[in-house]
């Protein structure tokens, strides 16, 4: 009796061990939006940003602002395209471009572009928020000339309505958005 006991107790004890079945395939979570690569309408320049935080609003609030840098970013790179055709256009290496677009960046940076729109917003499911930010041409256009406008009486070299032509080709151009994350 005592045999026939532990042969059952070893039974149901192996019968309890057995290993769970396997689980199912993994499969791969996607934790980037499908929008992201889009490319933005030819009036508008798009900025993406993405942050995570332990608390959402947190989050919401750095991606929104790396968006906009984002655009900041690119619109940088337009001054820097537009300085470099106007200098080789003049046949002169100047020095002051640096300065003026740093000081131009510096400004469009503070201004955190106002008029900048939030079209498209996402959580994903490891919790990192993602944010597209659109900023119609027009208003980038009128934004960075207001300020070369105060800022080209530092530079007298400089011809305004030449720089006007330059950055209205580079604006023309349909770029990918430029993306800001952590």
């Amino acid at each position: 009796m005592r045999i026939s006991l532990i042969l059952l107790i070893s039974l149901l004890a192996m019968n309890g061990c057995k290993s769970a079945p396997p689980p199912p395939p993994a499969t791969e979570v996607k934790n980037v939006p499908d929008w992201i690569s889009l490319p933005p309408p030819e009036d508008e320049l798009w900025g993406i940003g993405s942050a995570f935080a332990v608390k959402d609003y947190d989050a919401m609030l750095t991606a929104e602002t790396r968006a906009k840098a984002a655009i900041v970013q690119q619109l940088e790179l337009y001054l820097g395209d537009v300085f470099t055709l106007y200098n080789n256009q003049a046949n002169v290496e100047n020095k002051a471009t640096a300065a003026l677009i740093e000081d131009a960046v510096f400004r469009l940076d503070n201004m955190l572009l106002k008029e900048s729109i939030v079209n498209m917003r996402q959580q994903m499911p490891d919790k990192t928020w993602w944010y597209r930010v659109g900023y119609k041409k027009t208003d980038a256009r009128s934004t960075v000339f207001q300020i070369l406008d105060s800022e080209i009486e530092q530079y007298p070299e400089f011809n305004p309505n030449r720089a006007i032509v330059f950055f209205d080709e580079q604006m023309a151009k349909n770029s990918v958005p430029i993306v800001i994350s952590e």
